[in-house]
């Protein structure tokens, strides 16, 4: 949780430039891709081709969804200026999202094809399933989609809210703003990984 904590500052925070959204995005894939290598099947060992092939492209299915949607509500005519920016902000979630299912299944494909062991009550492996992975797999996948949401969704919503109800503590002081901003993240943080990891108990 400590490490999701500037990161997701970060994608929230820094002004959405390419060189923000490239560098935050690539930060977030290279940590979870150490998370799910981690948290992988030993049993399924993967290849380090098949590791930088599925690093790769996670890491490049996020920026590109960062950078599209980014450009695409930027350059969206239609809406109002502070629907803009609460869109601009939101726009993180979509590529964390979607690049985490993406990293996960790459990460973990191997588990898919060969199957992992599946154990009794007192440990004792009764044989390898291939439904029993792609369950594991699946569970996971649904987590890591469902993780971000909290965390990156509802603090720019927040802050919106914030802004409106008591402009005067947002615009008079850029320290106050960013603390508090970087307050509502870090409760977000917390409140999220219990909730996504409660899924599946």
């Amino acid at each position: 949780v400590p490490a999701n904590i500037p990161i997701c500052a970060g994608m929230l925070m820094a002004p959405p430039t390419t060189f923000n959204i490239v560098f935050w995005q690539w930060v977030n894939q290279s940590y979870n891709a150490g998370f799910n290598f981690a948290n992988r099947n030993a049993s399924s060992p993967m290849s380090n081709a098949s590791i930088a092939t599925a690093y790769t492209v996670a890491t490049s299915l996020s920026i590109g969804i960062g950078l599209g949607m980014n450009r695409a509500v930027q350059g969206a005519k239609s809406i109002s200026p502070t629907t803009r920016a609460v869109l601009l902000r939101c726009t993180p979630f979509a590529a964390v999202g979607f690049s985490n299912v993406a990293n996960l299944l790459s990460m973990r494909s191997g588990e898919l094809s060969s199957g992992i062991p599946v154990t009794d009550k007192s440990g004792k492996e009764l044989g390898i399933s291939k439904i029993a992975a792609q369950s594991a797999v699946m569970q996971g996948a649904v987590t890591r989609f469902v993780l971000p949401a909290p965390v990156l969704v509802l603090p720019p919503i927040i802050m919106s809210q914030i802004e409106k109800v008591l402009p005067s503590l947002t615009k008079g002081s850029p320290r106050v703003k960013s603390a508090l901003e970087l307050g509502i993240i870090v409760c977000c943080v917390w409140g999220a990984l219990p909730v996504a990891i409660g899924l599946f108990p």
